[in-house]
């Protein structure tokens, strides 16, 4: 057996371990998950719950990638480097998604836990009918940060991006600006509370109706 078929079975043997590691890491999870029902470790499981479902076996399988990506030049020295060098970049833009989507389903879970929280100890409905808006929020921001990082490291200009996305949100703002004004209408329903959910109102059309939901 010659030195490139040696380092061929070696990397199928990499990515195989990696994906025989995952399925381990992934039981050990799933066992972890299972304390859902003790109290003190409820939130704690809801969040290797997550774990397990979002990332688990795409970061691993992903590492184990990029070290045989790296180690392709030491058996195949006439590849050009600048194809690695663009397969690096990709296996790092992907890294970033996954770990984007780790954070995001990490606060997705805390504001779950810290609705379900609020709503045992009575506190305001208005306050927990915030949440849907407060995640949106978080998911937005956290789908922000990583295309910045992605962009900064494909050596983009951020700050000129900014400016600009500066100028097209002001034209969005300006273009959508019924859907502002009703949302701020709908926030100021959610803290006035002139109705609750279950009465019939009566509209100055004349149309009535059931309140089923009231949130944004």
């Amino acid at each position: 057996m010659n030195q490139i078929s040696a380092k061929i079975i070696l990397w199928v043997g990499v990515l195989a371990g990696s994906f025989v590691l995952s399925l381990l890491v992934s039981f050990i999870l799933r066992v972890l998950e299972r304390k859902k029902h003790e109290k003190e470790f409820e939130t704690a499981a809801m969040i290797v719950r997550m774990i397990r479902r979002r990332s688990i076996y795409q970061v691993l399988i992903l590492i184990a990638l990029a070290w045989i990506v790296n180690d392709i030049p030491s058996t195949f020295p006439q590849v050009d480097l600048r194809v690695i060098a663009v397969l690096n970049k990709i296996i790092v833009i992907v890294a970033i998604i996954f770990g984007a989507r780790l954070v995001d389903g990490i606060l997705d879970t805390m504001w779950i836990v810290l609705r379900d929280r609020l709503q045992k100890r009575r506190e305001p409905s208005v306050v927990v009918q915030f949440f849907p808006l407060v995640r949106k929020i978080s998911d937005a921001l956290v789908i922000l940060i990583a295309v910045m990082i992605i962009l900064s490291y494909l050596g983009i200009n951020i700050s000129a991006l900014v400016v600009s996305m500066g100028v097209a949100g002001a034209a969005v703002a300006l273009a959508v600006k019924d859907t502002i004004e009703n949302t701020i209408s709908g926030i100021l329903i959610m803290f006035d509370r002139p109705f609750r959910i279950g009465d019939r109102i009566q509209l100055s059309s004349g149309d009535v109706g059931d309140v089923v939901e009231i949130g944004l």
